[in-house]
């Protein structure tokens, strides 16, 4: 009786692992979707890549190619600057929908850059523009009228005093 009920357990082991290794096989792991990038075919294979800033995980390379394998974060150009989050009292953007024209109403303390990139819902850049402010409330205006009706990402920079602000907007264009 006990070498039946060793040789039971032992095909139960058995049998547990073929069906975990069947069920299992497929699992990878996470892995991101592309919203800007591309594909590359070279004679030592083929490699996907999308733009932007990555978090190192490890970093192959030879002569002709570097490879890095990491985490995609947002592009980010403020290395070794502090950083910090645009609140709505330090920022107002308006008319939200638009129809063609954009507002951007800073109270900033202080002079310093102000830089705004526009992008579509597939990671494309489809403005950028860089204004220096004086006073820190200066309003300006962008024409979107060029445009077509879509959801845009509004990407907003302030640089002042050594620090980075930044905030990023939902901006809808629409023919109301």
């Amino acid at each position: 009786m006990k070498i039946y009920k060793k040789t039971n357990l032992n095909i139960s082991f058995i049998l547990f692992s073929v069906i975990f290794g069947f069920v299992f096989n497929d699992i990878s792991a996470q892995s991101t979707v592309n919203t800007s990038g591309g594909s590359n075919t070279l004679s030592i294979g083929a490699f996907d890549y999308s733009i932007g800033e990555m978090t190192v995980v490890s970093t192959q390379s030879n002569a002709n190619i570097t490879v890095t394998q990491g985490l995609l974060q947002v592009e980010s150009s403020s290395l070794g600057i502090s950083e910090e989050i645009l609140s709505d009292q330090d920022l107002t953007i308006y008319p939200n929908p638009t129809t063609d024209l954009l507002y951007i109403k800073p109270s900033l303390e202080g002079s310093g850059e102000l830089s705004i990139k526009l992008y579509d819902l597939q990671g494309r850049r489809v403005s950028e523009r860089t204004f220096y402010l004086k006073t820190g409330l200066e309003k300006q205006k962008i024409d979107l009228s060029y445009l077509q009706e879509a959801t845009y990402m509004l990407s907003v920079e302030f640089i002042h005093a050594q620090k980075n602000y930044h905030q990023t907007y939902k901006i809808v264009k629409s023919s109301l």
